[in-house]
């Protein structure tokens, strides 16, 4: 096939802007003679939707992994499914959803902090996002905790057992994962 590039906007949620992104279509997609301008176009939605939601189920299957992997020793089994479930609903906007999670106490602030900056930074959110929803999360460990504080140090260093997690350029995958799965 011959393939065409042709620029098209995505509706893609990416630091709250638009972005453009090439692809490749092959001719009988843009033929005139094999479909319409606006079959085209229709085509070209639907693709770009499909792909939109695939590419945000792959980043919540990674997430949900991360938090399983990272929290289970830390609360009751129940309490993991729940705070996935927080997760999806902060992400959506159901902020009055959220219930709060109880751990075992061995867990620090600095933990639960970076928890948050991990998990935030594959969704996209804002540090005030973040430090809302960690702080609605475990309220009783973020007790005494502004949110403007949990903002400000999200990314704080210190003896810690979750680790922050900088993904590699566009990468959503957690490094503290897969360095466990390679050794």
């Amino acid at each position: 096939y011959l393939l065409l590039y042709h620029t098209f906007a995505r509706l893609a949620r990416k630091n709250g802007k638009m972005q453009l992104e090439r692809k490749k279509i092959s001719d009988e997609e843009t033929n005139p003679s094999s479909c319409s301008e606006k079959e085209m176009l229709e085509s070209l939605k639907s693709r770009t939707i499909q792909e939109m939601h695939e590419k945000e189920e792959y980043i919540l299957k990674t997430i949900h992994e991360y938090v399983i992997h990272t929290i289970t020793p830390y609360i009751n089994e129940d309490s993991v499914e729940l705070f996935f479930d927080n997760i999806l609903q902060y992400n959506i906007g159901e902020t009055n959803k959220i219930q709060p999670i109880y751990t075992n106490g061995k867990l620090t602030t600095l933990d639960i902090r970076h928890l948050a900056w991990n998990i935030g930074e594959r969704l996209k959110w804002s540090g005030t996002d973040r430090s809302k929803f960690i702080k609605q999360c475990f309220p009783k460990e973020l007790d005494g905790w502004e949110v403007e504080t949990i903002r400000r140090t999200l990314r704080q260093k210190g003896h810690c057992t979750i680790k922050l997690d900088i993904p590699l350029s566009d990468n959503v995958k957690f490094n503290t994962i897969n360095a466990v799965y390679a050794s």
